[in-house]
């Protein structure tokens, strides 16, 4: 591949072999929207051909798949750097509200903390044998010395619900992302929409594209890298 990237974003399909029969109260999970991959396969793609000798890579992944992440780093000789964004799930009727900042609620019972976190309708709840998980960490990798990010005042928690199709992650992660390293040569892996200031790699690249929609934007992009 000639292409040669300062950012990776992926979202690899891991393979969970037991969600893959539709009798169950998965009603089939995963398998039954995209084909599964399993580690072994992740680890063999030539991921490291798309990378600069300078990269950072953002990974989607779930917390029992932590020890298979840590494989794939390995194969594709990255170092763990940290959570780069955390996706909390909220109800489909979910929302953040922001209240003033060190006092709590004044005499007509308002918030008055801007910069604290209010959830209004709550968090969804998830699945799980042992327990209900409901977050999906973005991991961070990086190959070779870091990039800085243009700002610092960008949050990883990300407050979302679950609005699209299956696996879908919020746009706003990339949104994120681009914000943090605007000038990077920056590319999307198992895609499924197309971004502007990303190329888009995968079998389903536009599958989930519709109208144009309103993006964060950074107005300063100058001396990141």
């Amino acid at each position: 591949m000639s292409d040669k990237y300062d950012l990776l974003y992926l979202d690899p399909p891991w393979f969970y072999n037991k969600r893959n029969n539709a009798n169950t109260r998965y009603g089939g999970g995963a398998g039954i929207h995209y084909p599964l991959m399993k580690t072994k396969d992740i680890c063999a793609m030539p991921i490291p051909d798309m990378m600069a000798d300078r990269c950072l890579v953002f990974m989607w992944g779930c917390f029992p798949k932590d020890a298979e992440f840590h494989k794939v780093l390995k194969a594709w000789n990255l170092t763990f750097v940290s959570i780069g964004l955390l996706w909390v799930k909220l109800n489909k009727s979910g929302r953040v509200i922001y209240v003033p900042k060190n006092t709590a609620i004044d005499s007509h019972g308002n918030f008055t903390n801007k910069k604290s976190i209010v959830l209004d309708g709550g968090t969804q709840f998830g699945t799980g044998f042992y327990a209900k998980s409901n977050a999906e960490p973005c991991w961070l990798a990086r190959k070779g010395r870091t990039y800085k990010p243009c700002r610092n005042d960008i949050s990883n928690l990300v407050f979302a619900p679950h609005t699209g199709v299956h696996s879908e992650k919020p746009a706003e992660v990339r949104d994120r992302i681009s914000m943090m390293y605007p000038d990077l040569r920056k590319a999307e892996v198992f895609a499924r929409h197309t971004s502007s200031g990303w190329d888009s790699y995968g079998n389903e690249v536009g599958k989930l594209d519709g109208p144009p929609r309103l993006s964060l934007t950074l107005s300063e992009s100058e001396g990141c890298r």
